[in-house]
């Protein structure tokens, strides 16, 4: 298990360096510009629980990284790293998550308006959504939610992030 989780790690980063050196150097479209909303330093609550995410751009502005802190209701802290960026060739969004165990959660997603989503397949027929819309430059509520086996989409989370600076 831990060999896979090694080998998945690796192809993830693998296929970052690849979008990054494939990409061109000039001018940034529209598409990489968006993500730019996510620089900054973050807070945020989430159920019980609430933290803090600090973003900055990587790769001459072409990726954006968050540097995680979340605090359960109860337990100790968590740090996850997240890596956002574009690929021009699938014409769509990624997000990966790094996360504590050594596990990387990969979402595509896509944006219209303002209006962010992303989806993951779990396994086992179980499909995770997350939806997070631009309310201003400051402020953005966001919500989790699951289909299970090709079923409706049920609401498991929901939250605000506040932009502080």
């Amino acid at each position: 298990m831990r060999h896979t989780t090694s080998r998945t790690s690796a192809l993830a980063l693998a296929t970052l360096a690849l979008i990054v050196v494939a990409a061109p150097t000039e001018a940034q479209g529209p598409e990489v510009q968006r993500l730019h909303y996510f620089v900054g330093e973050w807070t945020y609550m989430v159920g019980d629980g609430g933290g803090t995410v600090s973003g900055k751009t990587l790769a001459d502005g072409r990726l954006v990284e968050w540097l995680e802190r979340y605090q359960p209701a109860t337990g100790d802290a968590i740090e996850i790293v997240h890596v956002f960026g574009y690929d021009p060739g699938g014409e769509a969004y990624f997000w990966h998550r790094y996360l504590p165990d050594g596990s990387v959660q990969m979402f595509s997603g896509w944006l219209e308006g303002k209006t962010w989503t992303f989806l993951r397949d779990s396994g086992a027929g179980t499909l995770i959504r997350l939806t997070l819309v631009e309310e201003s430059p400051t402020a953005s509520p966001f919500s989790w939610a699951r289909s299970v086996k090709g079923g409706g989409w049920e609401q498991t989370a929901q939250g605000r992030m506040t932009k502080v600076k």
